[in-house]
């Protein structure tokens, strides 16, 4: 019986090592164009802003590379509702859903050939697609499916995660300009993870005044106070923020995944059921000896 307990004992030990000490999860957000979420986040570049605190009011401390919805398998529109687009439908992401004018944006040209950052942590296979809202959107209003373009205007597989960032060249669609919205659905498996990013489209042209493809879009603060910044290396911003204080961005600075623990269970179940036929044939092996 000391053996048996000592077995179990074991087994349990390693158990909760596999749970508290397995891998996080890849989790992200869009840097370029900024989204609500990466902007909000705790070392955001927008995290002063009335929106972001208003967003933070409503719903909490804003995680944000963790909005996602497990067994979605394209059906976007049946799962994420309207007037809950930004949070995916999930009530502790609600404050990103708030229908506000003062939205950070980015300046992007409309018509111009962009690189987009998605910044993330771990390599996942998966779908970025990448959506404009319609003429006529209006920030003041809950973001519904039907002022998003039936068709995404860039649709990339499986791109890869180089510098903790998938880059991605897509070109806008052209003829829109003033405010609008990116909405970026990334589909993996089982997750699917949603993403805004508030911007302002100018009169055309390649981004960056350069006129070649592939240039980087670049990024400003809120077009009603005059704020800017510039594009970091990692496709990130590191800028000013309505206060005039300099805060880190998240293509820059440290990344927070949450840890998903949904993910780590078929591991740990396997784990401890190879443990206990471990102690199991221990059992059976001592038990025949006795008997000899």
């Amino acid at each position: 019986m000391t053996i048996a307990r000592v077995s179990a004992a074991l087994a349990v030990s390693l158990l909760l090592v596999a749970f508290i000490g397995g891998p996080a999860a890849a989790h992200g957000a869009p840097t370029t164009p900024l989204s609500r979420s990466a902007g909000c986040q705790p070392q955001g570049q927008w995290v002063r802003s009335a929106a972001c605190a208003a967003a933070i009011a409503s719903s909490g401390k804003v995680d944000w590379d963790n909005i996602r919805v497990a067994g979605v398998n394209g059906r976007d529109k049946e799962k994420i509702p309207d007037g809950g687009l930004c949070s995916a439908g999930l009530s502790g992401f609600r404050g990103l859903d708030l229908p506000r004018a003062d939205w950070q944006t980015t300046a992007l040209p409309s018509g111009g050939q962009l690189t987009f950052s998605y910044r993330s942590t771990i390599p996942h296979p998966g779908t970025f697609r990448w959506y404009l809202t319609k003429d006529g959107y209006s920030p003041a209003r809950p973001l519904r499916w039907a002022d998003l373009d039936d068709k995404p205007f860039l649709t990339v597989a499986n791109p890869p995660l180089k510098n903790g960032a998938y880059t991605m060249t897509g070109k806008l669609p052209a003829g829109r300009t003033g405010r609008h919205l990116i909405y970026t659905v990334w589909q993996t498996n089982p997750d699917t993870y949603y993403s805004c990013s508030d911007v302002v489209l100018t009169g055309g042209g390649a981004a960056g005044g350069g006129g070649a493809a592939g240039t980087s879009a670049t990024p400003v603060g809120d077009a009603a106070t005059g704020t800017s910044a510039t594009p970091s290396a990692a496709g990130g911003v590191a800028g000013a923020d309505p206060a005039g204080a300099r805060v880190a961005d998240p293509g820059t600075g440290p990344i927070r995944p949450v840890a998903d623990t949904s993910r780590m269970l078929p591991f740990v179940f396997g784990t401890a059921a190879l443990l206990a036929l471990a102690a199991a044939a221990l059992l059976f092996v001592l038990r025949r000896r006795r008997m000899t």
